[in-house]
């Protein structure tokens, strides 16, 4: 019997060493390749004045030029107006010739890719217009390189991203993931909050409690060495980054348009928001209805996914209101993950859609209410139903007046 168990342990530790497998890796252009890679545009002003970084060439009265810094040089761009619209681009680098930008539509303008470059620095750059004026201008990072391997016993389809369009595939901010066959096949985009930095494991990990890891990346991202061993960072690490990351991305979204978005919503500049906001419970549904029990108090439960920007809507615009802080003081408050939640709150409570608040009794019944919302002209109007959730975002005026009345239903 004892030998039995020695050589099960043996097989056991066996099983979980690590293994190391290098995979190769070729250039691909994420606009011919699924999934899309998105990450975020880096922004630059363009200027009527042409900088030394862009050599005198034979351009109209209309071209714009701006220079940015990639991989601690500093890269000179030049864009003309033939026609009417940006469309031709060159890319200056150091005192070489400069490299011919092609343009192509865009869903709000247009994508100039540099992608002939003799040069180590590969660039696209997206503008985007309003009317024939160009409102905004970004670095679009969309170069990747890709391979297969087999790791585990499980077939894998491994994406580098060069995420500065340095030419680098080994700094810091690039990123890598490793994708089996069925999560490929449903995967139409990533984006740079779905991906690994490259000292960070996969999540999730494997039931063995090992995890996919990148060792070992070639600068040129010819190569890298994909192993499956002990983590060396936890989950929670992870995913808090990528929390902080995607609120970034929005949130730095949210700014630019915040004076569209609150004329567009009835949203009142000066109504005065909370000094520091109430605390959420970050546990599971049943673990809050325990500690609405205990305190007597109702419970609201906030469902949403990091990829749906309108959670971060309730963040940015509704949370921080004062009189909605005041009254979420009144409840219990618990934020779960609908896609990382194992007790699958979101289909047990019968959410439609998200992001959506539901509340409780402190016995841990479902409240209902009747629900009420702003109109397009901004007039507050009831449905003719009572409701057991708040779907979709709502500003702070009618989600305090929605609150106000589960309170008043929750007694």
């Amino acid at each position: 019997m004892s030998r039995l168990l020695v050589l099960l342990a043996f097989a056991t530790a066996a099983s979980a060493q690590a293994l190391r497998v290098p995979v190769k890796l070729e250039e691909v252009r994420s606009v011919e390749a699924q999934p899309f890679v998105a990450f975020p545009q880096r922004e630059f002003a363009l200027g009527k004045e042409r900088p030394p970084e862009c050599p005198a060439r034979e351009l109209s009265k209309e071209a714009r030029y701006a220079v940015v810094e990639l991989g601690g040089r500093r890269i000179g761009l030049s864009f003309d107006v033939p026609e009417g619209a940006l469309a031709l681009g060159l890319l200056h680098v150091g005192s070489g010739n400069a490299i011919l930008g092609r343009a192509r539509p865009a869903q709000d303008g247009l994508v100039v890719d540099f992608t002939d470059a003799g040069e180590p620095v590969k660039l696209d750059v997206r503008l985007a217009y309003q009317g024939l004026e160009v409102a905004r201008a970004g670095l679009q990072a969309s170069r990747h390189r890709r391979g297969q391997t087999s790791i585990g016993g499980e077939r894998r389809e491994v994406i580098l991203v060069d995420a500065n369009g340095d030419g680098r595939y080994d700094g810091e901010g690039d990123r890598w993931i490793a994708l089996r066959p069925a999560r490929l096949a449903e995967t139409k985009m990533l984006q740079r909050t779905d991906m690994l930095k490259p000292g960070e494991p996969q999540v999730p990990f494997e039931a063995d409690g090992r995890a996919l890891m990148v060792e070992k990346v070639a600068p040129d991202g010819s190569s890298l060495l994909l192993v499956l061993d002990r983590p060396r960072v936890t989950r929670e690490a992870v995913m808090r980054r990528r929390l902080a990351e995607v609120r970034e991305d929005h949130f730095e979204r949210f700014a630019r348009e915040e004076a569209s978005f609150r004329a567009k919503n009835g949203l009142a500049a000066f109504r005065p928001r909370a000094d520091a906001p109430a605390a959420w419970l970050d546990v599971p549904l049943s673990e809050a209805k325990a500690a609405a029990a205990r305190e007597k108090k109702p419970l609201l439960a906030f469902l949403f996914t990091e990829t749906n920007a309108a959670s971060f809507l309730y963040d940015y615009y509704t949370l921080p209101d004062r009189e909605v802080d005041e009254l979420l003081r009144r409840f219990v408050l618990v934020r779960i993950d609908a896609e990382k939640d194992p007790e699958k709150s979101y289909a047990a409570v019968g959410a439609r859609a998200l992001p959506c608040l539901v509340p409780f009794t402190a016995e841990g019944e479902a409240v209902e209410f009747r629900f009420c919302m702003r109109d397009e002209s901004g007039k507050m109007f009831d449905f003719a139903e009572n409701e057991r959730m708040v779907t979709g975002w709502q500003g702070p005026v009618e989600f305090a007046e929605n609150l106000r009345r589960i309170l008043k239903a929750a007694r």
